[in-house]
């Protein structure tokens, strides 16, 4: 049974500013982070529980899971809910990984 990839306002925003950002340096590169971000997101429909529980966030309510994509230099965070998946951000890999629990928090 397919699943419902659905896109949190936060999500979005991560995916348009990172866009933005490589934009600056190539337009090539931004189409093909962006669209590549988008194509891995699409293996979610097929198979929602690919990706490990995503450790540093913890909440009774919500399983978190974390899918690396762009060569695991980003990775989507996500939880099931019914037959949707529901991106909550998109998380560059190299940043202070405490800080996604605030982020996940307030998204």
């Amino acid at each position: 049974m397919p699943f419902d990839v659905v896109w949190s306002e936060l999500a979005k925003s991560d995916l348009d500013g990172l866009y933005n950002y490589y934009l600056q340096i190539s337009v090539d590169l931004a189409v093909k982070i962006h669209n590549g971000i988008i194509n891995e997101s699409e293996r979610l429909i097929s198979s929602p529980e690919i990706a490990p529980f995503e450790q540093i966030i913890k909440k009774p309510s919500k399983k978190y899971r974390s899918l690396l994509v762009s060569k695991g230099r980003f990775k989507l965070v996500y939880y099931v809910v019914g037959n949707s998946v529901k991106i909550v951000c998109v998380w560059g890999c190299r940043q202070n990984p405490a800080r996604l629990r605030k982020t996940v928090k307030n998204g």
